[in-house]
Order: C-alpha cells, then sequence, then structure tokens
C-alpha cells in the first residue's frame, strides 16, 4: 500500500514528520526552491553532474556500479564529460523532476513509478545502505545550487521528498524480490 504521508530523515533514520509540519507548505517550498535550481542554465546536467561529484565524493565505491566508470580510473574529469554517463546524470535529474512536479495529495501516479525504478536499481547492484548517500549528495547538490535560499524549511521539505523517493524504490526492490523467491521455491 502506498503511504499518503510523507516522512522526515537525517537521510538515515526515518521519523514521521508529525502535524507540526504543513504538508502543502513544505511541497510548495520543494516545488519553489526546484523552479529556482531548474533556472540554472544547463541544469539538468549541471545539477547531474553535481550529484553525481558529491556521490563519489561521499562513497568512491559507487563508481563500481557504473561499467563505464572503469575507462576513468583516475580520471574524474574525463568521466564527467563522458556522453554515457551524462546521459544517466540527465536522466536522474529529470526523474527528481517528474517525481517534484508529481508530489501533492495523491502520491500514487509518482509510486508506481518510482517501485519500478528501485527494481531496475536493484538489477543494477543497488542496495539499501546506498541510498542515504544519495540523499546526502542531493541535499549537498541543493544547497550548493540555491545558496541563500537554502533555509531549513526547504531542507525539511527537500528530506521528506528524498524518503518518499527513496523509501518507494527500496519497497519496489523488496516486492520484486520476494515475487522471485516466491516464484523459486514453487520451482
Amino acid at each position: 500500500s502506498v503511504s499518503t504521508r510523507l516522512t522526515n530523515t537525517t537521510c538515515g533514520t526515518e521519523e514521521d514528520v508529525g502535524d507540526d509540519v504543513d504538508y502543502s507548505k513544505m511541497v510548495e517550498s520543494v516545488s519553489t526552491s526546484w523552479e529556482i535550481v531548474k533556472k540554472i542554465p544547463n541544469c539538468t546536467e549541471v545539477a547531474g553532474v553535481l550529484l553525481f561529484r558529491n556521490i563519489f565524493e561521499i562513497a568512491p565505491q559507487a563508481r563500481d556500479l557504473f561499467p563505464f566508470a572503469n575507462l576513468y580510473i583516475d580520471d574524474d574529469e574525463g568521466l564527467f564529460k563522458d556522453p554515457v554517463f551524462l546521459i544517466h546524470a540527465r536522466g536522474v535529474v529529470t526523474m527528481l523532476d517528474a517525481c517534484v512536479n508529481l508530489v501533492g495529495p495523491d502520491l500514487e501516479p509518482v509510486t508506481r513509478v518510482l517501485e519500478r525504478l528501485g527494481v531496475r536499481h536493484m538489477n543494477y547492484g543497488v542496495v539499501e545502505a546506498h541510498y542515504p548517500i544519495v540523499g546526502e549528495a542531493l541535499l549537498k547538490t541543493l544547497e550548493a545550487a540555491l545558496g541563500e535560499q537554502w533555509t531549513p524549511t526547504v531542507k525539511q521539505g527537500w528530506v521528506s521528498i528524498f524518503t518518499f523517493i527513496s523509501t518507494t524504490m527500496q519497497n519496489g526492490a523488496k516486492l520484486c524480490a520476494s515475487e522471485r523467491l516466491e516464484d523459486q521455491l514453487q520451482l
């Protein structure tokens, strides 16, 4: 079942945001801040590259999840200009944009897409421990992009949105893994 509440997390420990948070203001702060980011020239590529710079800075071993990264063992700048990498980086930001645009009172439309995305990432070798790394990198990326407009309210909104995204993706992966196990047991 789909959770219709967003949660607050420090990108690792989840807690309910509670009734003291105005959901509509939180969504508005995320949407408004995202519109600022989207005004950056070539924002999908710029934000995507910065996001992955931050991911690889936090967890250098994350490079191993990308087969094309092996071509750039000692050449981060080469990796960040690689056409395959750029397609992926832009795709991540485009998916984030879709999520921000779909977040509202009914989370069902974005839930199925995220669950399928979670299955795809599970097949790439992404595990639960990777999600907090991406969350931390996303917050760092947004803080850099927003500068003075990065406020505690904006941060709280983004933490909640990312928690929803990552939890939903992980739920999709777990459901798929569970179904695969059931299929194997029936053989």
